[in-house]
């Protein structure tokens, strides 16, 4: 017989009920899509009024708490999160279940795969069950007590409520589609139900321990005779039916209060109210029996995952330039102080439900090898990856690869519904999968180099800046010339290039071809100031002074208010004729540097006014 890869049952009967009874259908269950439905008309409305109006309420999104826990941005983005984690507090892990549009496309997945005979079914994912914690840590809490550290609180410094660029902090619409396809869709045919939920979804990392402390649970009466219809209705993999008999409640973190447990029940005996939160919830003796054993030989198994904690947490940071007070070579220590922490969180709060395991420790070291290779190859590649869409494609490499490892070695292997090795043969099904994995084996290792190639380029890119402030302009030179021989499309390191070689030409006194080397820098970075000033001022030297005066305005505009540059534009306002667009600069100018002597010296060159 086919074994397959995941967690079936954490009780020794079956988890289906007892043959003969039909399961009862849920009547929560169209509730829940009829409430998904209108969050996703919400979430509709909303993006129709910014474009409508050019304006609204800043995106009712979690991950936009990342600017309140990094720079102090309270935005409606974080109030609705600290909302959300403040009634999980209360009533446990409902939102996740009833207002996630994620937990939405992995519910019409699931419908789909059913309807087509296939039943997902959940993986024993060791070490990566710890993933979403981690990123939740990483994205918020780290942070957070950073700018605690060094500003002592944690005030917001600006409201942003509103805006008028609602789509900046989001992914271009391609990307944003695959982030769908691979979190809502592959997760859970790889994964099974709410697969992108346990093995990648930050949110769901901190819902996950916060629903621990909830004292509002399913929990059950004398009335149940442990049917099981509880636990085959269930979407988010909890043995419902054990858990009530052991703990008098339903206390697997991963209960997202669907209620389709509650309604399905023929009895009547399920029922949702207030008692004690599952962190203090006390098993039946046997249960405690059995985790007390399963404890003793927990500690090689905690050690991998405290490992497996650091490597992620310091692989979150490799690449990562928002917590530049720290994520560097020299600060590696806070990062893995971080790691630790979160590993010691997750060890408390982890969950009271009996899950049985597939995984031995060999088992769970491929899977944290797996994923932390596919995580440094794929992350942020090319702007096609952004965080999340990593977390659930790191998740899905890593089950694949392991699946592949158990195939290899086993006689007889299922993944999910597909018999990959039957009678110590491959079957064609099994073959197609050698080859896929393969593949992707192959493409994780290009994209490997690849990001190497780019993290090479980068760093000698900081080193040319770097020799560029010490005015050592042939070590700048060779930094950005090594910096392009790594990434030929890197457009701030072309930028750097084409303009020491302007500025040559400028000191050459070869005005075009300066000229043609400032415009080709802007072009290739047009954030960089340096270059649209020094196009502006040769622009102004040549008598183009209206595009050069454009030029030193859009500027300010850009990179902020600036005395050199006021000085600069006042100076070809000057030459324009234009002393009151003169006399501005100038006034604004002097409010930043009182005594700058240039801006006093063209002070004096005004007219007098009529």
């Amino acid at each position: 017989m086919a074994r397959i890869v995941g967690v079936r049952s954490a009780a020794k009967e079956p988890v289906l009920p007892r043959p003969g009874l039909a399961v009862r259908p849920s009547r929560a269950g169209r509730w829940r899509a009829f409430v998904l439905i209108v969050v996703h008309a919400l979430i509709a409305l909303h993006v129709a009024h910014w474009l409508a109006t050019g304006s609204t309420l800043s995106p009712l999104e979690p991950s936009e708490s990342m600017e309140f826990a990094r720079d102090g941005l309270l935005n409606a983005g974080a109030i609705f999160f600290a909302l959300a984690i403040l009634s999980t507090l209360v009533f446990g892990r409902w939102f996740c279940g009833w207002a996630c549009h994620v937990v939405a496309l992995q519910d019409g997945a699931r419908w789909l795969l059913l309807k087509a005979g296939w039943k997902p079914r959940e993986l024993d994912l060791g070490p990566l069950a710890l993933v979403p914690w981690l990123a939740c840590v990483y994205m918020f809490l780290a942070p957070a007590a950073v700018r605690l550290l060094q500003q002592g609180g944690l005030a917001p410094r600006e409201t942003h409520l509103a805006t008028t660029d609602f789509w900046r902090t989001f992914p271009d619409w391609p990307v944003a589609l695959l982030t769908f396809a691979v979190c809502g869709g592959l997760a859970v045919i790889v994964l099974g139900s709410k697969g992108f939920c346990s093995s990648g979804c930050p949110y769901g990392g901190v819902f996950g321990v916060v629903d621990q402390l909830a004292p509002w649970r399913i929990r059950v009466d004398s009335s149940c005779n442990g049917c099981g219809h509880c636990t085959a209705v269930c979407t988010s993999n909890v043995q419902v039916h054990a858990e009530v008999r052991d703990h008098g409640a339903v206390v697997d973190p991963g209960c997202m209060k669907c209620m389709d447990c509650v309604s399905s029940c023929p009895n009547g005996a399920l029922r949702v109210g207030f008692g004690l939160p599952a962190l203090f919830a006390k098993a039946a003796a046997a249960t405690q029996g059995a985790r007390r054993a399963a404890g003793r030989m927990d500690l090689p198994r905690q050690a991998l995952r405290l490992g497996f904690a650091l490597a992620a947490m310091a692989l979150f940071h490799y690449y990562d330039g928002s917590l530049s007070a720290y994520a560097n070579r020299a600060h590696w220590g806070v990062v893995a102080l971080i790691g630790a922490s979160a590993w010691l969180v997750a060890l408390v709060f982890r969950s009271r439900a009996q899950k049985r395991r597939d995984c031995s420790l060999a088992d769970e070291a491929l899977l944290a090898a797996f994923f932390l290779a596919a995580m440094y190859a794929f992350r942020g590649l090319h702007d096609w990856f952004p965080f999340l869409l990593s977390l659930g494609w790191s998740s899905i490499v890593a089950c694949l690869g392991l699946a592949a490892v158990r195939a290899a070695k086993s006689g007889e292997y299922a993944l999910q519904a597909v018999v990959l090795r039957r009678a110590g043969r491959w079957t064609r099904a099994g073959a197609m999968y050698g080859a896929a994995c393969a593949l992707l084996a192959g493409g994780t290792g290009l994209a490997a180099h690849e990001q190497w190639s780019l993290a090479r380029s980068r760093e000698n890119f900081r080193a040319g800046v770097e020799a560029g402030g010490r005015a050592d302009w042939s070590g700048a030179r060779a930094r950005f010339e090594e910096s392009l021989r790594h990434d030929p499309g890197y457009g701030k390191a072309q930028a750097r290039l084409a303009f020491l070689q302007a500025l040559d030409a400028a000191h050459a006194g070869d005005t075009d071809t300066a000229l043609a080397g400032f415009e080709a820098s802007l072009a290739a970075d047009p954030a960089f100031a340096e270059a649209r000033e020094n196009l502006a001022g040769m622009l102004c030297a040549t008598g183009r002074l209206e595009e050069g005066l454009g030029l030193f305005e859009e500027s300010l505009r850009l990179s902020g208010p600036d005395p050199r540059t006021h000085a600069l534009a006042a100076r070809a306002a000057l030459a324009l004729g234009r002393a009151d667009a003169a006399r501005a600069h100038i006034d604004a100018g002097l409010r930043l540097a009182p005594l700058d002597a240039e801006l006093r010296a063209l002070l004096a060159e005004l007219p007098a006014p009529r």
